[in-house]
């Protein structure tokens, strides 16, 4: 319902705001006054258009603004509307102004957003009705029937409803889709992934190995010359005409002893030389057993070769060295999960949509049976009200249809579609002439 109209530069109005009133409105004057340029500023706003012939005369910018009060009905369809759009309906006020430039481009706006104006000609028949010999009536239009008979039926309540939970089930049903898509998606990788785990795993690698490895083969690469040094080293330490370092402490050893056994004044420093004696024997024989370790079996170089290329390999594809391609083949095992969670998630919805569908179905019965015992009452009413008009001859009908949907809802057996209205499809019949 139009609330306020404000009309600036347009025709012969210069700035006018009209705010019409309860019940019938009556714009009088002489002719050529501009009554008629009201409802052509009305047409306008409506159709999203001002021509350059209508900007007033002297004035480059004309501008119509009208606010709306929409009823339940009204509000429900122009919410749906601008929900397809993007757009929010906050309350149940609808403000929508146009400006437009002589010889330039025309701004809309719904509630100070920009709107195009084949949105806007959608929500026009739910804001007014413009009575006129070459004009359409929104009782000649039927999308408009259902809206009649539930305002007739008082099921606005249980449509709202409905139309709630049908939103609902859309929004279940584009998540549904969403995570069959990625679940395509990573069944495709599932492959690929398991790959690149089974072939980390399969070299079962170990923090500190590579350094390890790379520490083992460059002894085993410097092995002649490791043997030449610990050979001189022994030597010198236990080997030679006189027994080496070794036999030259113990013989020093066996005199500071006899020196304390004298003189128990050297008997800590014997005992000191007695203890280095000992720490040398055990440092020969740790590097005797480090040269018998030196012989090494030339396969064993080849292994540590093999396994240290491997080890390059998995690094050039997972990371820079193994506790990166660990960490790598940790994420693979995650993402290998949750392959599995998009498969539990798409039970889930499906689960939850199959509910709310069946929900809906009860709903959308109940409701077309309000709906049907109403157009029974509709269609006496009008005809008593025809016969009282001498029109007794006219027959009016209310005619219901469904139409089947595999997607759809089932409703008494049968599987329909439906929309943010219901299952019911309702157009007004009327014969004016018998046969």
């Amino acid at each position: 319902m139009l609330v306020e109209l404000r009309v600036k530069n347009f025709g012969i109005i210069e700035d006018i705001t009209w705010s019409p009133g309860e019940g019938l409105n009556v714009i009088t004057g002489e002719t050529g006054a501009g009554k008629s340029l009201v409802i052509d500023a009305v047409e306008s706003l409506l159709s999203g258009r001002i021509g350059d012939e209508q900007i007033r005369h002297q004035t480059n910018e004309a501008t119509l603004e009208g606010i709306f009060y929409l009823n339940p009905a009204s509000r429900l369809k122009i919410a749906a509307l601008l929900a397809e759009n993007g757009q929010e309906l906050e309350d149940d006020t609808l403000i929508i102004r146009l400006e437009s430039k002589l010889a330039g481009r025309s701004v809309l706006r719904l509630n100070g957003s920009a709107i195009s104006r084949s949105v806007l000609s959608r929500l026009c028949p739910y804001l007014i009705d413009i009575h006129g010999q070459s004009e359409h009536l929104s009782l000649l239009n039927k999308s408009f029937h259902l809206d009649m008979l539930d305002g007739y039926a008082h099921t606005t309540t249980q449509r709202t409803e409905f139309a709630r939970l049908a939103n609902e089930l859309t929004s279940l049903q584009r998540q549904l889709s969403e995570q069959e898509k990625i679940n395509r998606e990573a069944v495709r990788q599932q492959e690929f992934l398991r790959f690149q785990a089974d072939e980390i795993e399969a070299a079962n690698l170990a923090e500190g190995e590579e350094e390890s490895l790379l520490s083992k083969r460059q002894v085993m690469a410097s092995t002649e010359k490791l043997k030449t040094l610990v050979h001189r080293s022994l030597e010198h330490l236990c080997s030679g005409q006189n027994g080496g370092a070794l036999a030259d402490l113990n013989q020093a050893m066996q005199s500071i002893r006899k020196i304390a056994e004298i003189d128990p004044a050297l008997k800590n420093t014997a005992d000191e030389v007695e203890n280095t004696y000992f720490i040398l024997e055990e440092s020969i024989r740790l590097v005797q057993s480090y040269n018998r370790g030196l012989d090494f079996n030339p396969s064993e170089l080849e292994d540590i070769e093999n396994r240290l290329a491997l080890i390059h390999s998995l690094e050039r594809k997972y990371g820079r060295d193994i506790p990166q391609i660990l960490a790598f083949l940790a994420k693979t095992k995650t993402e290998l999960d949750n392959i599995g969670h998009f498969a539990q998630n798409i039970d889930r919805l499906g689960g939850a949509i199959t509910d709310l569908k069946s929900r809906l179905g009860d709903m959308a019965s109940s409701l077309s049976a309000l709906r049907k015992e109403a157009a029974q009452k509709l269609e006496k009413a009008v005809q008593t009200e025809l016969s009282d008009l001498n029109m007794g001859q006219v027959i009016f009908k209310v005619n219901f249809q469904t139409q089947a949907d595999e997607n759809g809802l089932p409703v008494d057996g049968q599987i329909l579609g439906f929309s943010s209205s219901g299952t019911d499809l309702v157009e007004f019949f009327v014969s004016t002439n018998p046969g």
